[in-house]
């Protein structure tokens, strides 16, 4: 016996080819407009660059420093920002209140500046923290131009960073229990 053909059969393959058809052309078209909606919001804006940290704007590292300190090339005086990634108060004070250009032209043109990374646990710097007494980050500590500490401060806002500074840290008095 032969099998009969159906003439049903062969429109059904044909209606299900049509229907892959279409439904590649859909996904072809949102994929078209995703990458065209992600073109036109990168052209008319543009990712912007991450807010400038101290080390972006005159500060060196604690460990590139030491030898211009033990050298004293300068008569300045010195501030030294313990500070950490994972902490959100140091993101803060550095973005806003340090990285500030007026702050950071201020900062440069009068002091060397100096950052203790306190990041890692297993990091040097741990010993530098606790040979400092560093409880709090970020902590911002100035030293007169003889290497004595004046002053320290527990992240300020901009005004009260400037008062601070001006007055060697006897406006602000902050103490940690």
């Amino acid at each position: 016996m032969r099998p009969s053909l159906d003439p049903n059969r062969f429109d059904m393959e044909a209606d299900q080819k049509a229907d892959a058809a279409r439904a590649w052309r859909g996904h072809l078209v949102i994929i078209v407009v995703a990458v065209a909606v992600l073109t036109l919001r990168f052209l008319a804006f543009p990712p912007t660059p991450p807010p400038a940290k101290a080390k972006d704007v005159g500060w060196k590292s604690w460990d590139d420093a030491t030898a211009h300190l033990g050298n004293k090339q300068s008569d300045k005086p010195t501030l030294v920002l313990f500070t950490a990634d994972w902490c959100g108060a140091c993101y803060a004070f550095e973005t806003k209140v340090l990285a500030r250009p007026d702050i950071a032209q201020h900062l440069a043109s009068r002091y060397t500046l100096l950052t203790v990374d306190m990041s890692r646990r297993d990091s040097p710097n741990q010993a530098l923290g606790k040979q400092y007494k560093i409880e709090v980050y970020p902590t911002l500590i100035l030293y007169n131009s003889s290497g004595g500490e004046v002053a320290r401060c527990y992240g300020l806002s901009a005004p009260e960073l400037m008062l601070w500074l001006k007055t060697d840290g006897e406006a602000i008095k902050q103490y940690i229990e």
